[in-house]
């Protein structure tokens, strides 16, 4: 799936004690039209993310993670467009 960053926000607390970024997407194909992810800069995945997360950029390989509460999936495989 293909998408525009529209927001990246800064290190947030978690309930649980752990921080995360909200980064919001404008979804560019198929029926919903905006997305968001939660990223943990401590979790793994997050290398996958570092070099894109600037608003404005047009990212690929975007899965959802529950399409509904038009979630991403932090583990897609995310690139530039």
């Amino acid at each position: 799936m293909k998408a525009k960053i529209t927001y990246v926000g800064g290190l947030e607390r978690s309930r649980n004690g752990g921080v995360y970024k909200l980064v919001s997407l404008q979804i560019l194909e198929g029926s919903v039209s905006s997305g968001h992810v939660y990223l943990n800069p401590e979790n793994r995945n997050y290398s996958n993310w570092e070099s894109v997360l600037e608003e404005g950029n047009l990212l690929t390989g975007l899965v959802w993670r529950n399409k509904k509460k038009r979630l991403i999936d932090g583990d897609s495989p995310v690139e530039n467009l």
